[in-house]
């Protein structure tokens, strides 16, 4: 199902697609999942395979919801404008630093439009890929008490000269209450600019360490690279998400 909204933070249409797993759940189904996938036109196949991977009698149903801005996704998902970055063309590089623009989107308009008055009794997740990936880094920051779980599948830690590392560390050192899960997915990488492979790999490690407040569950394919590693990736970070959702309401 498409929808349109029109955002006051992001001043422009924007399209979304809600799908529901299973299609027709049990009459007792007392327990929702609500998973917002950035670069959801290009995502969702993938998170459906790996949606179905779940038992359709768990008594809880899962909404998939797309979200489209194939043409602004550089913008939405930089937490911050940068003046060089290695993938990104010149152009790109004037539109980006959206990325908090496009997390009020998130709270302040399309959750509250998508989930309705119920929207606290629910579990929620944010999925994202390399760029996407990357602003769900940065929504499990700012923004964390929206989300129960937060997966990440070979994030651009590069951005910004790894800035979102210093933020995420300063993130597991504050003295709040981290709720929401995480699962960072990364891949064999054999790139010769070292400087977008290393960072990423220092946040395995220090995610590995366990010795923070949050739970997390960290997976690294050495056989699989930054693209193909999606599938794979996609279907473990939904069966960690079944595992380690609330049983309860």
């Amino acid at each position: 199902m498409k929808q349109q909204y029109v955002s006051s933070f992001l001043h422009n249409n924007r399209s979304f697609w809600i799908y529901h797993y299973p299609e027709r759940p049990s009459d007792t189904v007392s327990r929702h999942t609500y998973i917002y996938l950035l670069d959801g036109e290009t995502l969702f196949k993938k998170a459906m395979k790996a949606l179905r991977c779940i038992d359709p009698t768990a008594n809880r149903q899962y909404h998939l919801v797309l979200l489209g801005n194939k043409e602004s996704r550089v913008h939405d998902y930089t937490f911050e404008q940068s003046q060089q970055a290695p993938f990104l063309s010149a152009r790109e590089l004037q539109a980006t630093g959206g990325g908090e623009d496009f997390a009020m989107f998130l709270e302040r308009e399309l959750i509250p439009a998508v989930e309705g008055a119920d929207m606290a009794s629910h579990e929620r997740c944010i999925i994202g890929h390399s760029l996407g990936g990357l602003e769900a880094l940065h929504m499990l920051i700012r923004h964390g008490q929206l989300f129960n779980a937060c997966i990440a599948i070979e994030p651009s830690v590069w951005f910004k000269q790894s800035k979102i590392l210093r933020k995420f560390n300063s993130f597991l050192h504050s003295k709040r209450n981290i709720a929401t899960r995480l699962f960072v997915a990364a891949a064999n990488n054999r790139s010769k600019r070292k400087h977008t492979v290393l960072p990423l790999r220092q946040l395995v490690h220090t995610l590995r360490q366990n010795k923070h407040k949050i739970n997390s569950r960290t997976v690294y394919y050495k056989h699989l690279q930054h693209f193909s590693v999606v599938p794979a990736a996609m279907v473990e970070a939904i069966r960690w998400l079944a595992r380690t959702e609330k049983h309860t309401l």
